[in-house]
């Protein structure tokens, strides 16, 4: 729940946190056509509707696209909703080279075949549908809130792909 929770404790995460009510933002409901908040974005996670890292961001973005469509420029949550878009694709950014290096590391792939040469690494069927951010293990990473949590999540997603 890593970056889930870098999200919800971001300055700005109160506003995103619950579902948009009409009573808050009237009209908001025929407006934007499929809301998202923060707390429905983790427990789609954890019911297993959001599977990958690619499903996480575009919920998160979707979010975010739903405060800069219904507000205008000039309302607070419009600006709020802009910072805290490009601060949390930072991190989610972040954490995915994270991911990657360490996936380098143990997965024994040379500098070699990072450049195109001598690769003798190769992707099971189950890495090239989900990629290596799209396991059970990194989602559970998520919602980790620690390094320690991480490491041991992406050494349990290496141990499941050999």
């Amino acid at each position: 729940m890593l970056v889930w929770r870098a999200a919800a404790n971001h300055r700005y995460a109160n506003v995103f946190l619950q579902p948009v009510t009409d009573d808050i933002a009237p009209g908001y409901h025929s407006i934007v056509q499929r809301p998202m908040d923060l707390s429905t974005i983790k427990k789609n996670i954890e019911n297993g509707l959001i599977r990958t890292t690619a499903e996480f961001q575009r919920d998160i973005m979707l979010m975010f696209q739903n405060a800069v469509m219904y507000n205008s420029s000039d309302h607070d949550v419009y600006h709020m909703a802009v910072e805290m878009q490009r601060d949390v694709l930072e991190q989610i950014q972040q954490f995915l080279a994270t991911q990657l290096i360490m996936q380098t590391n143990e997965s024994g792939i040379s500098a070699k075949s990072l450049r195109g040469r001598d690769s003798t690494r190769k992707q099971d069927a189950s890495e090239k549908d989900n990629g290596p951010m799209g396991s059970p293990a990194f989602l559970l990473s998520l919602f980790d809130g620690g390094t320690r949590g991480r490491r041991c999540a992406i050494e349990a997603d290496m141990k499941m792909k050999k």
